[in-house]
């Protein structure tokens, strides 16, 4: 049986870091938060390579061209609308693929003119 006295090596290596220079504590045990961000990007990132791989998913780059459009779109609607940027974002990318069913449940899409699934 150890004695309570005894410090553990590793232990006592990360309570006795500095911490000064540009890194963080590489011992410091992360948050809730931070492990759960972490899983998130990690599963995220997982999930949406495959759909990409299986031709489930196809990925749009907002470029200075689309995101100029979306502007215009967001300036012409928001006066009673209050669609957000975002939305705005994916409604020229969905014209543009000329999609007319969407996944979403937003009610904002339904006001653009597509038909909002399930």
């Amino acid at each position: 049986m150890r004695s309570s006295k005894t410090r553990n090596p590793i232990t006592a290596k990360c309570q006795s870091y500095s911490g000064y220079g540009q890194q963080e504590n590489p011992c410091r045990r992360p948050t809730r938060e931070e492990c759960r961000q972490n899983l998130a990007e990690v599963v995220d990132g997982w999930v949406l390579v495959r759909l990409a791989r299986e031709d489930i998913l196809q990925v749009e780059w907002v470029s200075e061209e689309l995101a100029s459009e979306a502007w215009s779109v967001f300036e012409k609607f928001n006066v009673d609308k209050q669609w957000s940027f975002t939305d705005c974002v994916s409604y020229v990318v969905m014209r543009r693929l000329g999609m007319v069913d969407v996944f979403a449940f937003d009610h904002h899409f339904n006001q653009m003119g597509f038909v909002r699934q399930p």
